[in-house]
């Protein structure tokens, strides 16, 4: 799983879609996008695209993204994996973790 952080640029709608993959036209199946609301972030979208290898065999990636305007900046989060029932079983528990993500600025930061 990985977390990026961005400077936002372009029309939010836009680069939501541009974080998730969610207009990937070269995928095995189209991708399946929602909006996807948390408690911190606000409205975002979540994307599952099954995506294939050069070899053939399929993996599925798991992405999410959100704007914060109060912090300037976009949040993306992803995971994937060549086991799709796996990353499918995960979902919720991904779900939930990414309902937890919030932006704690610089200056509130303790150091140690």
């Amino acid at each position: 799983m990985y977390l990026g952080i961005w400077k936002p640029e372009h029309d939010k709608d836009a680069q939501l879609r541009a974080l998730t993959r969610a207009d990937d036209a070269m995928t095995a199946r189209p991708p399946i996008t929602d909006e996807f609301v948390t408690p911190h972030l606000g409205s975002g979208l979540r994307t599952l695209r099954h995506k294939q290898h050069d070899d053939g065999s399929l993996f599925a990636a798991l992405r999410y993204a959100w704007r914060s305007e109060e912090h300037e900046t976009d949040l993306q989060l992803w995971a994937s994996s060549d086991d799709l029932g796996l990353l499918q079983r995960a979902i919720p528990d991904i779900d939930d973790f990414a309902r937890a993500i919030t932006v704690i600025p610089r200056s509130q930061l303790r150091r140690a």
